[in-house]
């Protein structure tokens, strides 16, 4: 039974490293997808939208939406 205790350590260690360098902190990912749409649309306020900032934004809020589905199975 310690053998199997021993492995389960183990095997935990090794998902706890693999769940942060596949998913990160999905909360501050999240806050940061935030920041960076405000940025960019604060910068189509001041500057006005073209086909970058447009893609850029539809980009962003395909990741901020990947984000809220990863926190809601969380």
């Amino acid at each position: 039974m310690y053998i199997f205790q021993q492995k389960l350590k183990i095997i935990k260690a090794n998902l706890k490293c693999w769940n942060k360098n596949t998913f990160g902190n999905i909360f501050q990912a999240k806050r940061e997808l935030e920041e960076k749409m405000a940025g960019l649309q604060q910068t189509m306020i001041k500057d006005g939208p073209n086909e970058e900032r447009l893609a850029q934004e539809s980009n962003l809020q395909k990741q901020w939406e990947e984000r809220l589905r990863q926190e809601e199975l969380l």
